[in-house]
């Protein structure tokens, strides 16, 4: 065989090997148009530039029929986005990721997710992860009082 049949050979192999890896970004990508939305909570483990693995513990919308693919294992890779992304504090205050800079989306890899789940009801800014009724209060720092002696 010649060098030329090789090369047409071999990158039609490797065209056909990806084309599985392939047509599940595609769907990935079609599924993050507009669509229902649900609450979920997901678990991501995200590879950094040093070898080492940084774990997030996100609240966020995601469309609805990218959850269900993903929960049955019919889309494995590809990207999510995420919106109106929450987390919890440490004294497990929820808090949107949104700010003065950074918007509440977020896009990872389908393939970093490492646990997903339903959400009933819209975890609440401002609420103890669970609680329904009050907010929590504002935490303000204590006020000085300056006392005046008279002379």
């Amino acid at each position: 065989m010649n060098t030329t049949l090789q090369f047409i050979v071999g990158f039609l192999m490797l065209t056909l090997l990806s084309a599985c890896n392939m047509r599940d970004e595609v769907e990935a990508a079609k599924e993050l148009q507009d669509g229902k939305k649900i609450w979920v909570f997901a678990q991501l483990n995200v590879p950094k530039e040093d070898n080492t693995i940084e774990d997030y513990y996100y609240f966020a919308r995601i469309n609805e029929s990218l959850y269900k693919k993903i929960k049955d294992h019919r889309i494995k890779q590809g990207f999510i986005t995420f919106q109106n992304v929450r987390y919890w504090t440490n004294d497990d205050t929820i808090e949107s990721i949104g700010d003065e800079i950074y918007a509440d989306e977020m896009v990872f890899r389908i393939e970093d997710i490492r646990k997903i789940d339903l959400v009933k009801s819209e975890p609440r800014v401002g609420f103890k992860y669970g609680q329904k009724e009050e907010p929590v209060a504002e935490k303000t720092a204590p006020v000085k009082i300056k006392k005046t002696t008279s002379k």
